[in-house]
């Protein structure tokens, strides 16, 4: 509760990224994004304010954060936002899609709550006030409270957080921060934790996007006449799931949860790429470039710029020992994914590792 966080002038004037406000009852209200106001005029305004990112803006959490990632066994999961609480603002009644921490810094801060009778891992954002996600009708098919007074009349609990206090509010429980008594700061650490479901469509994406009988459009497969081609289409398939099944029998698990890190680390902004995970194979990218600069002789700075090329390029230097300058040179001449193995080979006179 120092620096930025220490108070909510400090963070107003120190926090550089986007925002949201949100105000409203239980039973009413709307958070949006906007642009080109002052965090301290929103709140004088009476609404609340969501700083929706503090990753960068506070580099000093990061250690912070990687401390929670390493203690949930999940990488780069850990996402740290605010709330300021003008007096009298906060949010309907809604639940997350994510485990959340709150950590109450100023003042205090009012939730009333209530467990989910209708869904267990409802793994999507859910408001009977708000429209819904495109995983809702999945998780909710059983039913669902129409109105927030069907929540309410089952029982609502309240609890306040004094400065000091931490709070954990699982995912999928009904809350609300309505009408709070005064202006109050909140840091919240979102564990951004992909579902079971989620990382088992990583792993199939990425095994079956090597294969061209994957990749192939399924052309007759669609609509509701029964042709030969769909016929043949909808055997196809069978045949193609029925071998998948079998060779997922025989695959190592811990690949679905490096794939999925991997599909998060591209999906979306993190502080760092998984470095600590190792694969079967690995490919360069086609728009990679690679400079070297000398050290002394025993140094080389290898410098790697890659991306789209509408942006800027993304570089990052490594130190290395001048002895592994052939084994990039070997991997920017390959076009093909290789193992370690293969690299190992082609450089048989050098160890590696």
């Amino acid at each position: 509760r120092e620096g930025p966080l220490g108070s909510i002038d400090n963070l107003c004037r120190h926090y550089k990224g986007p925002v949201q406000v949100a105000n409203g009852t239980a039973r009413s209200g709307v958070q949006v994004t906007v642009s080109g106001a002052h965090p301290l005029a929103l709140l004088r305004l009476g609404l609340t304010v969501y700083f929706s990112t503090l990753n960068g803006s506070i580099p000093q959490l990061g250690k912070w954060l990687h401390a929670i990632e390493d203690v949930m066994g999940v990488p780069e999961c850990a996402h740290a936002s605010a709330f300021a609480n003008a007096k009298g603002s906060g949010l309907p009644l809604h639940h997350d899609r994510f485990d959340h921490l709150f950590f109450q810094l100023v003042g205090e801060k009012k939730f009333t709550y209530a467990p989910n009778s209708h869904v267990v891992n409802p793994a999507t954002q859910f408001s009977p006030i708000d429209g819904i996600l495109p995983d809702w009708p999945q998780a909710y098919h059983k039913g669902f409270p129409a109105t927030v007074d069907e929540i309410a009349d089952r029982g609502l609990e309240t609890v306040t957080l004094h400065p000091g206090a931490a709070m954990f509010m699982p995912a999928g429980v009904w809350h609300t921060t309505e009408e709070q008594e005064g202006e109050s700061l909140s840091l919240v650490i979102g564990l951004r934790v992909p579902s079971r479901v989620e990382v088992l469509l990583a792993y199939l994406r990425a095994y079956t996007w090597q294969a061209p009988e994957w990749r192939q459009a399924p052309y007759g497969g669609f609509g509701p006449a029964d042709t030969e081609a769909k016929k043949q289409e909808h055997e196809t398939f069978a045949t193609l799931v029925s071998d998948l099944a079998e060779r997922m029998k025989r695959m190592p698990v811990r690949q679905a949860y490096d794939a999925s890190a991997v599909a998060q680390s591209v999906a979306q902004d993190v502080r760092e790429f998984p470095v600590g995970m190792r694969f079967e194979r690995y490919i360069r990218l086609p728009s990679s470039v690679v400079r070297f600069e000398a050290i002394d002789d025993d140094k080389v700075r290898c410098v790697v710029s890659s991306g789209r090329n509408d942006v800027p390029h993304t570089a990052i230097a490594m130190t290395l020992d001048a002895d592994a300058k052939p084994a990039i040179d070997w991997i920017l001449a390959t076009r093909a994914a290789f193992t370690v193995t293969e690299l190992c080979d082609a450089l048989m006179s050098r160890e590696y590792d």
